[in-house]
This record gives structure tokens, sequence and C-alpha cells, in this order.
């Protein structure tokens, strides 16, 4: 979920109206010196790589501020891998809304209702995965119980980046 909608959510509009802004002011600073100690999960970049052999073209759909996203792409070495990213800034309603994914889609030159297959996380990803149509595939790493990310519609959970990469022949990404 998106920072735009994490308050409201976990507060109620009350407290979006009062201290929204504020809170996630406050959470960029406090998050951006944790950044240096990011690290990738066991096998994101070869997953990215595997996808591509495949012949499919990936963008990388986050809702991340603009700074927080190039540390991701900088990780990944993947600048010159995906065919396109967005960030936070590209729509006005991230996740679980669908307008990302739209955004991603439209990156690639293709209409909203092409073929595609999320790779997400969260409950968040797998919603707005279905609110644009798509299947969802997720790596456990979101800090989802398996219950919740199969109610939410996930066609496939995974532990790493690494053992989704070595099942993709057996997914809708075949």
């Amino acid at each position: 979920m998106g920072g735009d909608q994490l308050v409201a959510a976990l507060g109620g509009d009350d407290v979006e109206e009062r201290i929204g802004e504020a809170a996630r002011e406050r959470w960029v600073r406090e998050a951006d010196p944790l950044l240096a100690e990011t690290a990738l999960l066991p096998g994101a970049r070869e997953l990215v790589v595997a996808l591509k052999e495949r012949g499919h073209r990936v963008v990388l759909a986050s809702s991340g501020k603009p700074h927080h996203v190039d540390r991701a792409l900088d990780l990944l070495e993947a600048r010159d891998l995906a065919d396109a990213w967005t960030t936070s800034e590209d729509v006005e309603n991230t996740k679980p809304a669908p307008d990302l994914l739209q955004v991603a889609l439209e990156k690639l030159g293709e209409p909203v209702d092409a073929p595609a297959v999320v790779i997400g996380d969260s409950v968040y990803d797998v919603e707005a995965a279905r609110n644009a149509g798509m299947p969802a595939v997720v790596v456990r790493s979101g800090g989802f119980g398996d219950d919740e990310l199969r109610d939410a519609g996930a066609v496939g959970i995974y532990d790493t980046p690494a053992d989704l990469m070595a099942a993709l022949d057996d997914t809708d990404l075949a």
C-alpha cells in the first residue's frame, strides 16, 4: 500500500486529515538513513535476467519515492535491464488501486488491458493486480501470511525470487 493511503488505512480519515502529510514526511526522514542497509533478496536480479532471457518485458512497478526506487534500481543493477519503472510520482492513487500497473503498461506502449503478470510481495500488490485484471504471483517478503495472500487472489506463492525463478516454467510466466 502506498504511503498516500497508509495513514487513513491505519488511523482513519480523521487522522489522515490531521497528521497524514506530517506522518509521511516523518517516515521519509526516518526511512532514508536506512537505505544504505537495504539488500536484495536472494535471486532478485537473476529473476529479472531470467524473465528477460525468456523474452518478457519487465517494468518495475513501484509506488516508492523516486530516490527509493533509484536505490532499488542500483541494487538490482537494473537500469539497463528493465524496460521501464514507476515511482509514486507517476500516479495519483497507489496500490491497491490499479493505476500503477496501468501506467507500467502504458510505459511499454501497451493498452491497459494487455496480458501481464504481476510479481509482488503483499496483499496490496495482489489486489492491485486483480483490480487491473492481471494474475499475481507473490514472494514471501512482505510480511503477509499465505492465507492472506491466497485470499487476496495470489496464483502462486514462493519463498524467494530465486524459488520463483526455479519455478518459472510452472507459472503464468511460462
